[in-house]
């Protein structure tokens, strides 16, 4: 009994800890075939996310090699936060099979956009685009020119941050 009497101060310490931590948003790992060519990438709920409400949305590109490690890091580091708390989508894109989106991984555009449109209700049908580093040349990269759209998707138009450190800092000012 007294074993008992000694653990329990530290259980319930343990348990409020427990309780008291902030409900965290969802994220969702899916996969999509685009052109015969999977692709990876998360989706970041917010806190106050109803699928019959637009949502503003960012996609975010990984710095390096665009992996879905590097895309973990930069969700966790730069993103997820903000995105939680201000009521953004956030999608989170691992380059189609280890090809860089400045590279030949661009080609999923604009058909995984209109993908994502038919199962999410984004704000005004706009993404903005962000990432560090290698992230930051494909979200330059993937944007269309002044006046243009993205390839035949007349819906989306990609507004792109501007670069700095912390994009998450420019897009949650």
């Amino acid at each position: 009994m007294k074993q008992l009497s000694s653990t329990l101060p530290f259980a319930m310490c343990a348990l409020l800890m427990f309780l008291s931590q902030p409900a965290a948003a969802e994220v969702r790992e899916s996969t999509k075939t685009v052109g015969g060519t999977a692709v990876h990438y998360k989706t970041i709920l917010p806190d106050s996310y109803d699928p019959a409400k637009a949502h503003p949305a960012v996609l975010v590109f990984g710095g390096g090699p665009q992996t879905m490690n590097t895309v973990d890091n930069t969700l966790n580091r730069n993103f997820r936060a903000e995105a939680e708390k201000r009521g953004y989508l956030v999608f989170g894109l691992a380059a189609p099979a280890g090809e860089l989106f400045f590279e030949s991984g661009d080609r999923i555009f604009p058909e995984f956009l209109k993908m994502v449109l038919t199962e999410y209700k984004v704000y005004n049908s706009k993404f903005h685009v962000a990432g560090p580093s290698n992230g930051g040349i494909a979200a330059m990269h993937i944007e269309p020119k002044p006046g243009e759209r993205l390839a035949d998707a007349d819906f989306v138009e990609v507004i792109r941050l501007a670069p700095a450190c912390s994009p998450a800092a420019l897009l949650f000012r």
